[in-house]
């Protein structure tokens, strides 16, 4: 440590001085703060009321996504390029454009969704056009093509930057022949892809259970009635797949190298899984632990990697923390990305490992993480707009009451001491993995092999 790390200016202890009003940290209540109707036994629209204006969003979800579908991408990004068998594409935005509402389409791992926002008294008409667009879609042989083009330009750039690799590189250590970047559509699964594949999907998209939310001005039983007149929510039998990919352990170090040739820089990723967690006391610990070591810029990370010996341009850590009302016995990973100049690799990972063998402990920090993660909490506090998909979300994921209660409470009280027993039982000893990214010209992988048994990974190993 630094001789001055802990030297304050004037001014700094003044400002410590200054009283700091407490405030209670606001929670989502899931039976107030939205309404929640079900409108059919696979149907559910969740309310509430937009007290600003008279501008309303409408979202309807289904509970199928990418990680269980994969070719859903594709469909996404056709279905925005297409119209039906009355109105073509550009009739299409014409009517919405006299609407004066937008309807953009998305999928992400788990949910596909149509999005509407306008005017509250263009509700009902555009409920109609969306109703005729998942009903009356029909295929289009140039929508199709643009589609396979952007795709296929978004595939072949991959690999030639540093940062293109980071994430499917995790996501191989996490989840092996799992990690979403391997069952991704290949190349050729996509410029297979014909019209009626896609239609097809469409159509099978539509048998899953759905969620609708609405943010606006028009009354719950006006929004429930039109819904259930215009969209095929009749249609939705399927519940939503189970995605849980459980995190791979293991049982000896080891190093991955994914070689990007003529990168200034590197990449030094750690790979650290605990032990179930299955009580909210735990998974408190592990979260003010986890913010303690590589959550801000008073983490054990930032200080002693970037500050004190400016071995990074950047550096922290994440937890991957399965839902604990769904999956309390599954166990936890924690993930640490170092980005640092390829000369200062090795000496990055070295230290890095020393924090995670070894764990600091200053209470101020540990103080400093404790508010983090209630300031997190607070900020993260969904929006009037976005409390409905929120609530689902948690509800999807086991819960009946907001997890951020419990941890309201219980993180105040963690102790350095039980900070120190968490790190040594779940950390300082395990059998670590790395990833390292970078020109293999510029580093010693036999160097590397002081940290494990050092695999060289080519693009297919991680990239499908």
């Amino acid at each position: 440590t630094p001789k001055n790390a802990d030297a304050q200016s004037a001014l700094a202890k003044e400002l410590a001085q200054i009283p700091v009003q407490e405030r209670a940290v606001r929670v989502v209540d899931f039976d107030h703060d939205v309404t929640t109707m079900p409108l059919s036994p696979h149907a559910t629209l969740l309310y509430n009321s937009n007290p600003i204006n008279d501008i309303f969003t409408f979202t309807l979800r289904y509970k199928d996504g990418t990680m269980h579908t994969p070719r859903l991408k594709a469909l996404a990004g056709y279905l925005s390029q297409i119209g039906t068998d009355s109105l073509k594409k550009q009739q299409m935005e014409q009517a919405w454009q006299q609407m004066g509402v937008t309807m953009d389409i998305d999928a992400d791992r788990q949910y596909f969704t149509f999005n509407l926002q306008g005017r509250d008294s263009q509700l009902k008409p555009a409920l109609c056009l969306l109703a005729h667009f998942l009903k009356a879609a029909k295929g289009d042989t140039e929508a199709l093509k643009e589609m396979k083009s952007a795709l296929s330009i978004d595939r072949k750039g991959f690999g030639k930057q540093k940062d293109d690799v980071l994430q499917p590189a995790i996501e191989k250590v996490l989840y092996g022949n799992r990690s979403a970047f391997l069952n991704q559509l290949s190349v050729k699964e996509m410029k297979s892809l014909t019209d009626n594949d896609l239609m097809q999907a469409f159509q099978e998209l539509q048998a899953y259970d759905c969620e609708l939310f609405y943010c606006g001005r028009q009354p719950i039983e006006t929004v429930a009635e039109w819904s259930r007149q215009t969209l095929p929510i009749d249609q939705c039998t399927r519940a939503m797949a189970d995605v849980l990919r459980p995190v791979l352990r293991y049982d000896q170090p080891i190093v991955y190298f994914y070689n990007v040739p003529k990168s200034r820089q590197s990449y030094v990723v750690s790979y650290d899984t605990t032990q179930p967690l299955p009580t909210e006391g735990q998974r408190t610990v592990e979260r003010v632990w986890g913010q303690y070591f590589g959550g801000g810029m008073s983490s054990v990370l930032f200080q002693n990697v970037r500050e004190y010996q400016s071995l990074a341009y950047s550096t922290s850590g994440i937890s991957r923390i399965p839902a604990l009302a769904k999956y309390p016995n599954e166990p936890l990973a924690y993930v640490t990305a170092t980005g640092t100049q390829a000369d200062k690799t090795l000496q990055a990972c070295g230290v890095v490992d020393s924090l995670l063998r070894h764990l600091p402990m200053k209470e101020e920090n540990l103080a400093a993480a404790r508010q983090e993660l209630l300031n997190n909490i607070q900020n993260g506090y969904p929006t009037f707009r976005d409390m409905a998909s929120y609530v689902a979300d948690k509800r999807n994921q086991g819960y009946t009451a907001d997890p951020n209660e419990p941890l309201t409470r219980l993180v105040p009280t963690v102790t350095p001491q039980d900070v120190q027993q968490f790190h040594d039982k779940n950390i300082a000893n395990n059998a670590r993995v790395w990833v390292v990214i970078g020109d293999k010209k510029k580093l010693d992988l036999k160097q590397l092999a002081a940290f494990g048994n050092v695999v060289e990974w080519k693009k297919a190993d991680i990239y499908r």
